[in-house]
């Protein structure tokens, strides 16, 4: 009879095993790579995605989430800050007053956009840091004897930094 029951049968073992084993190793599997700079050396795991891959992933989220976030964007892109005076705005007739009240309103929006983007400079530091940036990253970067003066604070500086020790430059 002992044959016949189903008292530790192997279907059954097999079950428990199974779902021992998606238990134990499911955190492991990640089906989407993450984008995240990590220092050169870092023991657990090699730079799996490239600079250029995760910077490209930070510039589309910054301009998809800031207001005006393309200026961040473009800055990131050209590495140099976006230049507001090529976009300032110009009064051609300061005797017509219609013209004079748009010109007005376009400075104050030309204002508010400038301090929008150091705000959001600010924002797109933090966020490099917070999402971008392995622990381990993060660290090297906080040890770095420039990071209070040269770093924090500038995502150019950050950008590069994180690029040198990425690849171990000096």
């Amino acid at each position: 009879m002992g044959c016949f029951n189903n008292e530790g049968s192997r279907s059954e073992r097999t079950g428990r095993r199974q779902s021992y084993q998606r238990k134990k190793f499911s955190p492991y599997e990640s089906k989407e790579k993450e984008y995240k700079f990590k220092p050169h050396g870092y023991v657990k795991d090699k730079q799996s995605i490239s600079y250029g891959k995760i910077v490209e992933k930070i510039t589309t989220k910054t301009q998809a989430t800031y207001e005006h976030g393309a200026d961040i964007t473009w800055s990131i892109e050209n590495k140099k800050k976006f230049d507001f005076d090529t976009v300032k705005p110009e009064l051609s007739d300061p005797n017509d007053t219609g013209e004079k009240f748009i010109f007005e309103k376009k400075v104050e929006a030309w204002v508010n956009r400038q301090s929008l983007f150091e705000a959001n400079w600010l924002k797109t530091y933090s966020y490099i840091l917070q999402n971008y940036c392995t622990a381990a990253m993060q660290t090297a970067l906080k040890e770095l004897p420039v990071f209070e003066n040269e770093i924090k604070n500038d995502p150019f500086e950050t950008f590069g930094t994180c690029r040198c020790l990425i690849h171990n430059w000096d």
